[in-house]
């Protein structure tokens, strides 16, 4: 289950502090074994019913959401002065 969840979120390697990584891994295989789900079926699923058709995957819509707050917090750390957040989570 751990390989399914690196392979759904290749961004975890961005959390440097090992104990927060190993959590948030652990969230998601949980999530994952309380599901009727698979982690593949993740990756096929529409991000909503919202919209007919969705051509967006849950998993792709998740995974841009993750990049957009980490530009943003990239940003924010580059504009601000003095920087005011942590450079590492």
């Amino acid at each position: 289950m751990r390989q399914a969840v690196a392979r759904l979120w290749p961004e975890m390697e961005w959390i440097q502090n090992a104990k927060l990584r190993s959590q948030v891994t652990e969230t998601w295989i949980k999530a994952l074994e309380r599901s009727p789900l698979k982690a593949d079926d993740l990756n096929r699923i529409p991000f909503t019913l919202l919209v007919p058709n969705c051509p967006i995957t849950f998993m792709e819509h998740k995974r841009c959401v993750v990049h957009i707050a980490r530009q943003s917090a990239q940003a924010m750390q580059e504009t601000s002065s003095p920087p005011t957040l942590r450079k590492e989570i």
